[in-house]
C-alpha cells in the first residue's frame, strides 16, 4: 500500500472519530453536529464573516439548514442575532458566553484534545505545519476543480 493510501486511511479514521465525538458531545446539549460546527465557526469568525451567508458558505450547507440551525441556537441562547449598526438589513451572529464555552469544549473533542496534549513536545508543532500544508494543497485543488467545472459550463 502506498503512503498516500495509508495516510488516506488514517485521515478517514480520524475524521470518523472526530465526527462521532462531536455527535456525542452535541447529544448532551440536544444539538446535532452541524449545530456545533456553526458554533465553532462563529467562535473564530470576525465581525465581517459572522453573517448567516458566511456560515452557509463555510460549512457547505443549504440556506435552509443554516437558518434552522441558527434559529435553534438562538432559541437555546447559544447565539444572538444583531442587526448591523450601519445597515439594518445585515444580521450579525454573536455567540453568547455559553455558546462560546460550548464551542471551546466540544471542538476539538476531548479524546483528540487529550491525544494531542499527550504527544511529544514538538510533535504538535510539526503536525500543525503538516496539516496546514495539506489543507492548503486541498484548497488549491478544490479551487482548480471548481475553475475546470466553470470553464466546461
Amino acid at each position: 500500500m502506498k503512503d498516500t493510501e495509508k495516510i488516506g486511511h488514517s485521515l478517514e479514521r480520524i475524521c470518523m472519530l472526530f465526527r462521532n465525538e462531536i455527535r456525542l458531545a452535541g447529544l448532551e446539549y440536544g444539538l446535532q453536529p452541524v449545530h456545533l460546527e456553526v458554533l465553532f465557526y462563529l467562535s473564530r469568525a470576525s465581525n465581517e464573516n459572522n453573517k448567516p451567508a458566511n456560515v452557509t458558505e463555510f460549512l457547505g450547507i443549504t440556506k435552509g439548514s443554516a437558518s434552522q440551525s441558527i434559529s435553534l441556537l438562538a432559541e437555546k441562547k447559544l447565539l444572538i442575532k444583531r442587526n448591523d449598526e450601519y445597515d439594518r438589513r445585515i444580521v450579525h451572529l454573536e455567540l453568547t458566553l455559553e455558546g462560546m464555552s460550548l464551542a471551546r469544549i466540544a471542538i476539538p473533542p476531548k479524546t483528540i484534545r487529550q491525544a494531542l496534549e499527550n504527544s511529544q513536545e514538538n510533535q504538535g508543532e510539526i503536525l500543525q505545519e503538516q496539516l496546514e500544508e495539506l489543507l492548503c494543497g486541498i484548497q488549491k485543488q478544490v479551487t482548480n476543480n471548481k475553475q475546470l467545472i466553470k470553464n466546461k459550463a
